[in-house]
């Protein structure tokens, strides 16, 4: 007797009705695109118009950015194989963020792939977007594929497209606002209200919800699947996979089977991924429980964090699963061409599941392995093909039986060819990179960057600075200038290195100590100038924690291009050179070349309205570009500063020596005043200039009892022994490590950047010895607060020989006691409340003597301490200036 029909299959049919004229639809409008393609080609150029790339040399057609919001984590996936897509016909990079919220680190299927990346970490919005625009502007791209329109990779993308003036293509494999509760669109207005709360995570709900509604707005789009295109246009680009690389004929099936313990006459289901309820797993096991036959095995391959789950899928005692660890995705061909079908019940009522297309369809489809899945939106027109055949969870058992019954009458191998040559068809890399390039075309067509994107970076760029403003005035860095009735000069100060206002640095504290005397009317303060490929050289340092100090340097770079650290009386800047495309926006302006700095300088200067005789120099004489600067601006005076004899730096080569000594040569005979900060320091360099007056380091008095230690520091074991400083060239880490190894109930905490490879593998598996990164001066105080005793394990050298170390006046300020090498030029005053020791035993001891009698209590302290304020060092300046004449005598004779 025959069966009834199912009375679901009229609707079936209908469904595959309606899909097939809406394919005949999407085919129409891509022959009509092409033909508008072909009619633009063939017109006369237009002004909004991009040239198409041409071919580079080895048949290239240019450099091309996958943009992701996040590489560190599983959204990289759909960029992967977006990079794929594009590789034979361009050279590609994948560009974008590791989110530490992901993980902070190159997801490893991508780490171990070979393509090329290119990433930097992020903690906050405020790390993400100097490190953003410095990658659109220093790296040129010939195209931009956005891939996910959430904010952080749209941002990057839209910066890139107006830096490289690059053609855009916007990739949608999600209806991203699935995976929130929300799913509407904001409008810009809505958006740009509470829009500096919402980009301190840019990749969360209401961020995500503003870039969705700009998808409207960028002419070129593809997505992954007909349920996406139905709800934002585009042109279908699919989970591809490469048909030569993904061929079940490059495989041993037998061995494959064999190396995942399936007998024989198992019909084995794998899933390669996590296994999660919303994914049918349950579904599965329920049925496998269920079904008489125990040929049936469910092969989960892919580590489950959520052990409910895991007992969840033992509690079903009648079925057959059998629980793998995660594969790479070298690994992963090989556990599909080991299966006999493929099982993906995804919720029907799921959000997510209504936009999304697993891309386990696409690895299995290339085995030719049947796939059994629920009847959702992105699947119906793969379904209407007959590549995956649609089942609801009542239904799998008959499947499955079917399916077995198949291979044992020898008829799977039909199908399973079918299904290969309809994924070299649909899901194959091939044409899907066709696929790709007619929405490459579309983009080359578009006109130029559309003004919703040009929108974002407006808005993005102005919360950036509010937010980095708020950071400045939490510091303390925005710090006033006595009113004077009568003008003053300017005082224009130029350092050697690109870290002003972050570590408290000798030039910074002149620099506020010399202002708050009142003596000056603006600073106009220059760090070193740096050539714009450089900039991305910072990025590629950041993912290594003790070099986290670049980041804070790309964000003084990027923060002077905008004129973020300009306030009332302090107006900073970074000359940048060697612009490669322009003007763009994104880091102000640039010198064209190295030689064409001294111009920019003054161009900078007069563009502020300073008069150079009205204005004071103040340099540290490793300027290298100053004696150029000096001959275009006729400064009033010429003050400079020696700090320490970089001439002694170890580990230099003789080259750069060479030009350390010219340029303390062509800058000393400049000044009109000449301090350093100890006598060796003046003996050193008498030769140049017999009259060097020593004005030591100094400390900032800060209210004590105030200062609360750092939370972070509390995860050390108790009590810590702590440095502050550059960790570069003149720790001697053998006594570090040495004393650290003899001393293994204490903690040694190593606060600052710059430590050395070789110094790095010295000290590898001394467990109480950390290495905690730098922190900007704003934290100092608090971390030395956190110390029980505070430590200068200086190597004694000719470099240390002449250096007046600022780190133990910061010390002494907080009352920490201190234990040092034996060093010479340490304030007299405070000299004796400090421990010295030459050997690590000696150096042990001093510091259980610290802990025991700190000194800091002794009589004499505190008259030491207050005599090396930062205010009485100015004042010494200013003094000394008047002296020279380079200031009035007194205030009545401004």
């Amino acid at each position: 007797m025959a069966q009834p029909e199912d009375p679901r299959l009229d609707q079936y049919r209908l469904n595959i009705k309606q899909l097939s004229r809406e394919i005949q639809r999407q085919h129409q409008r891509a022959d009509a695109l092409r033909a508008e393609i072909r009619q633009l080609k063939t017109a006369a150029p237009q002004q909004t118009m991009k040239p198409a790339p041409r071919p580079r040399a080895g048949g290239k057609r240019g450099r091309a950015a996958v943009v992701c919001w996040d590489l560190s984590h599983n959204p990289a996936g759909r960029a992967m194989v977006l990079y794929d897509l594009l590789e034979a016909d361009w050279d590609v990079e994948l560009v974008g963020p590791c989110w530490s919220r992901f993980g902070g680190k190159v997801w490893p299927p991508i780490a171990g792939s070979g393509r090329k990346v290119r990433s930097f970490p992020c903690d906050r919005f405020e790390d993400f977007y100097p490190a953003a625009a410095t990658v659109a502007e220093c790296e040129h791209y010939d195209l931009v594929v956005v891939c996910k329109p959430r904010l952080p990779g749209l941002l990057l993308g839209a910066m890139i497209q107006k830096a490289s003036a690059a053609p855009l293509v916007l990739d949608i494999d999600d209806h991203e606002l699935s995976f929130f509760s929300d799913d509407s669109s904001l409008t810009a207005e809505e958006f740009s209200d509470g829009i500096d709360a919402a980009l301190s995570e840019p990749y969360e709900e209401r961020a995500t919800r503003y870039c969705d509604g700009l998808i409207p707005e960028i002419p070129a789009r593809i997505v992954s699947n007909c349920a996406l295109q139905a709800r934002y246009g585009g042109l279908i680009v699919r989970h591809a996979r490469d048909e030569d690389q993904f061929d079940p004929a490059l495989f041993d099936r037998a061995a494959a089977r064999a190396d995942m313990g399936i007998a024989d006459e198992d019909f084995a289901l794998v899933f390669v991924g996590t296994p999660r309820p919303h994914k049918g797993i349950f579904d599965i096991a329920e049925t496998l429980d269920a079904l008489p036959d125990k040929r049936f095995v469910q092969h989960f391959v892919g580590d489950i964090a959520d052990k409910s789950v895991t007992r969840k899928l033992q509690s079903y005692a009648n079925a057959r699963i059998e629980l793998h660890p995660s594969c790479s995705f070298d690994a992963l061909p090989a556990k599909i061409a080991a299966a006999d079908a493929v099982v993906l019940l995804q919720d029907v009522n799921h959000r997510i599941a209504q936009y999304q297309i697993p891309a386990k369809i696409s690895d299995a489809s290339a085995f030719g392995v049947p796939i059994i899945v629920s009847d959702v939106p992105p699947l119906r027109d793969i379904a209407a093909s007959g590549l995956v055949e649609l089942c609801s969870p009542d239904e799998l058992a008959n499947s499955l039986q079917a399916l077995a019954e198949e291979r044992d009458q020898g008829a799977l191998e039909a199908r399973r060819a079918r299904i290969r040559n309809q994924f070299c068809s649909e899901f194959g890399l091939r044409v899907n990179a066709a696929r790709l390039s007619l929405a490459i075309e579309q983009a080359h067509a578009a006109p130029d960057q559309p003004a919703a994107l040009a929108q974002l970076l407006d808005s993005a760029q102005q919360s950036y600075g509010n937010i980095r403003q708020q950071c400045r005035h939490e510091r303390g860095l925005n710090w006033t200038v006595p009113a004077s009735p009568r003008p003053r000069p300017d005082l224009v100060m130029f350092w050697k290195q690109n870290d002003s206002e972050l570590f408290g640095r000798r030039v910074d504290m002149m620099a506020k100590h010399l202002m708050a005397s009142g003596s000056f009317e603006r600073l106009i303060h220059f760090d070193a100038a740096r050539p714009m490929a450089e900039l991305s050289q910072i990025l590629d340092t950041q993912h290594d924690r003790v070099t986290a100090a670049n980041r804070l340097t790309l964000a003084n770079i990027v923060d002077d291009a905008l004129h973020l650290r300009d306030g009332d009386h302090a107006l900073r800047r970074t000359p940048l050179w060697g612009r490669r495309n322009g003007h763009s926006g994104l880091l102000g302006d640039a010198a064209t070349s190295k030689a064409d700095i001294a111009r920019h300088v003054r161009q900078t200067l007069e563009a502020l309205n300073v008069d150079p005789a009205n204005a004071v120099a103040w340099v540290c004489p490793v300027v290298f570009e100053f004696p150029d600067i000096a001959r275009l601006v006729p400064f009033r005076a010429i003050v400079t500063d020696l700090i320490d004899d970089q001439r002694t730096i170890a580990g230099q080569n003789a080259q750069f020596v060479e030009r350390l000594i010219a340029s303390y040569e062509a800058t000393l005979p400049l000044s009109d005043l000449t301090i350093t900060n100890c006598d060796p320091m003046a003996e050193a360099f008498a030769y140049l200039n017999n009259t060097i007056h020593v004005v030591p380091n100094g400390a900032e008095l800060p209210d004590y009892p105030s200062i609360q230690p750092l939370p972070e520091f509390e995860t050390y074991k108790q009590p810590i022994i702590g440095y502050v400083g550059n960790l570069r060239d003149r720790i001697d880490w053998d006594l570090l490590a040495e004393t650290a190894r003899n001393m293994p109930d204490k903690s040694f905490v190593m606060v600052g950047g710059g430590i050395r490879p070789e110094a790095l593998a010295g000290i590898q598996g001394i467990d109480n010895l950390h290495l905690h990164g730098p922190i900007d001066y704003a934290q100092v105080a608090r971390a030395i607060r956190s110390f029980d005793v505070a430590i200068v394990p200086h190597l004694v050298s000719e470099q240390t020989r002449r250096m007046n170390p600022l780190k133990i006046y910061n010390y002494a300020a907080i009352r920490r006691p201190i234990v040092s090498t034996p060093l010479d030029n340490i304030d007299a005053g405070l000299r004796p409340f400090i421990r010295a020791a030459e050997d690590s035993a000696a150096f042990a001891q001093a510091i259980d003597d610290a802990l025991t009698d700190p000194l800091t209590d002794q009589p004499g302290f505190d008259t030491a301490l207050a005599a090396t304020s930062w205010t009485s060092r100015a004042e010494r300046v200013i003094d000394l200036m008047r002296d020279a004449g380079i200031l009035p005598t007194s205030s009545a004779d401004h």
